[in-house]
């Protein structure tokens, strides 16, 4: 491609810029950060992204729609780059770990399957958990249930990825939630806010 290719040329030198950017932030990755605009562009699409006639009047050629979903992203990487970070994540079971009521399917009868819907969902959930454990934050679960048959469903069930020793801590009863977090916080010796629930 010819540098002075009226079109051309000018995509070769956004390309070759991009490129520049993301090696020089990917060397300072603890003071910089890179936001996909172009990620966003694509998820809303280009009637909801461009507007060119406002472009060429106002020299902004971005829609209102667009300029929300940016502003939010750029919040996403503000909070998590200098907020703390959350400790804890406490997670109820029944149709949360695994797709149906314990108490009423049984541990043979509940959704939790790495091949087939729905039970596939619940699978891909628990995978998702157990990668936030390996980045150190504790799991925990808050559950009105049947302490016996959950611990049956993370002791046997052949398909839980989830087992008894990724939890820090639990309250599965039939107290209220609330009560229950409570415990949890002052249990992990943690206050509220490092909780999600």
């Amino acid at each position: 491609i010819a540098p002075g290719h009226p079109t051309l040329g000018r995509d070769l030198a956004a390309f070759e810029l991009n490129r520049l950017l993301r090696e020089f932030i990917a060397e300072r990755g603890n003071r910089c950060g890179l936001i996909d605009f172009e990620r966003i562009a694509a998820r809303l699409g280009e009637a909801a992204t461009l507007d060119k006639r406002f472009g060429l009047m106002m020299k902004s050629p971005f829609k209102t729609e667009f300029v929300n979903a940016a502003v939010a992203e750029v919040a996403r990487f503000l909070r998590c780059r200098y907020l703390p970070p959350k400790k804890v994540l406490v997670l109820d079971c029944d149709n949360t770990l695994w797709g149906g009521l314990i108490g009423e399917a049984g541990v043979e009868g509940i959704e939790l399957d790495p091949y087939e819907y729905p039970g596939i969902a619940y699978y891909r959930v628990q995978s998702e958990i157990l990668a936030i454990a390996e980045k150190g934050v504790l799991i925990c679960l808050c559950s009105k249930n049947d302490e016996e048959q959950v611990m049956e469903v993370l002791d046997k069930h052949p398909h839980c990825l989830l087992r008894r020793k990724h939890i820090a801590a639990q309250r599965i009863n039939w107290s209220d939630k609330a009560t229950n977090l409570k415990e949890l916080a002052l249990e992990l010796n943690l206050g509220l806010d490092s909780i999600v629930f």
